[in-house]
């Protein structure tokens, strides 16, 4: 580390996994997360796919070249950033910057265990894809921003995606681009039963423990997932 990053990098006491993230579980649990910025009264959402190098140095999200335009769009419409939560599916930056290569790493991996395990006849250790690691943490943080939102009686939220990950991971649709401009209904019980999947994999996932429970979901202090779970909640 460099004298300029050690005095320019943020240290957090954010723990993803007081917020449903399985990071135990994440072969990025060694990485420092970048935390989301959820100030009260946000109105919608940004979500990326994971922070870069200058977000992990600076400790926020979208500050780097993707930050510069988010503030541009931000003004052109009038917003600012104390009105929105910004996130990212997951909140740790993968090795060069490359979320698929590492994906589709895990998933080379994961074959080769199946394939071992069979062999051995034995249940398979799988390696959890660290998008469905951060999932729980990033469904919290959505379900909290509408229960703000309809505490208040304000308008439901928006959700805005700014590529493929985000898009799949909120509402397991792809092609952000012959979207783009669109609203796509997601619900919550889509993502209940998403989670629900995730539970599943997490229980012959590595070093995996405690199971996970959908109704076990906490973000920014909430835990109330039990109780929007089966709402439709368009974002």
């Amino acid at each position: 580390m460099t004298a300029k990053s050690a005095r320019v990098r943020k240290t957090t006491t954010y723990d993803p996994c007081a917020h449903g993230a399985l990071c135990s579980l994440c072969s990025l649990n060694h990485k420092t997360p970048v935390p989301p910025s959820f100030p009260k009264g946000a109105v919608f959402a940004v979500v990326g796919e994971a922070p870069g190098g200058n977000e992990v140095r600076l400790g926020r999200g979208f500050v780097g070249a993707s930050g510069v335009l988010l503030d541009r769009l931000l003004c052109a419409a009038k917003i600012e950033r104390s009105q929105i939560l910004i996130s990212n599916v997951i909140l740790c930056r993968p090795e060069h910057n490359d979320l698929a290569r590492l994906r589709a790493r895990i998933r080379q991996e994961n074959t080769a265990e199946k394939r071992l395990a069979k062999t051995e006849k034995r249940e398979p250790l799988l390696t959890l894809d660290p998008v469905l690691c951060c999932a729980p943490r990033l469904y919290g943080e959505i379900a909290a921003l509408w229960l703000d939102a309809r505490a208040k009686k304000l308008r439901r939220p928006s959700i805005v995606p700014t590529g493929n990950t985000s898009l799949e991971a909120l509402t397991g649709k792809s092609g952000v681009l012959k979207r783009q401009g669109s609203m796509i209904k997601a619900t919550l019980p889509w993502l209940k039963r998403r989670l629900d999947s995730i539970s599943k994999l997490a229980t012959t996932a590595r070093q995996f423990s405690i199971p996970l429970s959908s109704t076990e979901i906490t973000a920014s202090g909430q835990g109330q997932a039990s109780s929007f779970l089966n709402e439709e909640i368009p974002f």
